[in-house]
């Protein structure tokens, strides 16, 4: 799953452009794709920021223990997870 950046402003575009400022895809025409693995660290900072994952669940009404399995691995990321983080699925042809 490829998630594409749909945020216009916070945190996460600090986080998109230090991690592709030199992507050759990143102006305005076109959002940064992350990766599974770049949306994990993105929801880390993000939990990280809120002050903990029970504040991160409150704050955007996700479920503390579905959000811990993701966080360990146990469970893949839902569809209200990825809507709290303002971000939306997208599929690239290879």
């Amino acid at each position: 799953m490829t998630v594409d950046c749909d945020r216009a402003g916070g945190h996460l575009d600090t986080f998109v452009t230090s991690r592709f400022s030199d992507w050759p895809m990143t102006s305005k025409r076109y959002s940064p794709l992350l990766e599974n693995g770049d949306v994990k660290k993105l929801l880390r900072t993000e939990i990280e920021m809120a002050g903990g994952q029970a504040a991160f669940s409150r704050k955007h009404r996700v479920s503390r223990v579905t959000l811990n399995k993701i966080m360990q691995g146990k469970r893949t990321l839902t569809k209200k997870l990825i809507k709290s983080l303002k971000l939306r699925v997208v599929y690239v042809r290879k």
